[in-house]
């Protein structure tokens, strides 16, 4: 099997390129819960410039109310969601609202977590992620992640309008 590294491949999906949604905390600390984790200003604009070099279109949301309104009027293949929100009950809500959105393709959940162990990613996998990755973000298995991504979506078609399962 040729494995291509998504950096020679300009990732598209039925035409057009492949979109992200990075969901992270706002940068005022005062106004989130988890305020401790809520430094990740510098990261996000890192991870933001690494998306559009590999050919993504990456925007970024801060309030997590704000994602469906966005992801029902813009195309977004993968959602990578900052685990600093935790995996509450919102959280369940609004990953179980993204999975019910009937849009003209999958949405591949991705959440990045600070720590890397069973409990956590069990808590993830439970709010509707269908993937996890450790945070600091190691950019080349961020960019074999996104691949993956892409071929899910692929294989489940630009028409499909069920959740992925």
């Amino acid at each position: 099997m040729i494995q291509i590294p998504l950096t020679e491949v300009q990732p598209s999906f039925a035409g057009t390129r492949l979109s992200v949604l990075v969901l992270a905390p706002s940068e005022h600390a005062s106004e989130h819960p988890n305020s401790h984790l809520n430094a990740h200003t510098t990261q996000t604009q890192t991870l933001c410039q690494a998306l559009a070099q590999w050919g993504f279109d990456a925007q970024v949301l801060n309030e997590l109310p704000n994602a469906l309104p966005y992801l029902a009027q813009h195309p977004t293949h993968v959602v990578l969601m900052d685990g600093a929100y935790g995996f509450d009950r919102n959280v369940q809500d609004v990953l179980l609202a993204i999975r019910n959105l009937v849009v003209e393709h999958p949405i591949y959940i991705i959440a990045m977590v600070e720590a890397m162990n069973a409990e956590t990613v069990l808590q993830a996998l439970d709010a509707g992620a269908d993937d996890v990755l450790a945070k600091p973000i190691d950019h080349n298995e961020l960019e074999a992640r996104l691949y993956a991504a892409f071929a899910v979506c692929t294989w489940h078609g630009c028409n499909a309008s069920a959740p992925l399962t």
